[in-house]
């Protein structure tokens, strides 16, 4: 959970600093600090479920057929308490790790974004 969570603030974070020009004219223009960090967690968040949901759908369609030929325990121990559980981790983790990257582009004032580009 955490090393995916790193991979989505890493390739986030490139996404953040290409849109530095962008973020700086919309807080001229009148974008609080409160709504612009809304608007990059609705932006993540929109993100990180699709991709949770089409890699559960991808593992019960291509790979869990196959590995339950393998494994014998794995019908038992992989119903929807675990998916539950491994989804809700993943999201925790991911909130957590998005709240930081966006409060810290969120803070930068308009003048010190454009100095940055």
């Amino acid at each position: 959970m955490i090393v995916c969570a790193v991979n989505y603030c890493i390739i986030y974070r490139y996404i953040l600093e290409r849109r530095r020009r962008a973020f700086a004219v919309m807080r001229i223009c009148g974008c609080t600090r409160g709504r612009a960090m809304c608007m990059y967690m609705i932006e993540m968040m929109i993100i990180s479920i699709v991709t949770l949901i089409s890699s559960i759908v991808i593992f019960n369609r291509a790979l869990y057929p196959k590995l339950v030929c393998t494994f014998e325990y794995m019908e038992y121990y992989f119903e929807k308490d675990t998916y539950w559980t491994i989804s809700m981790a993943y999201m925790i983790v991911l909130i957590c790790a998005y709240v930081i990257l966006a409060a810290r582009y969120v803070k930068n004032t308009p003048v010190k974004l454009i100095k940055e580009v």
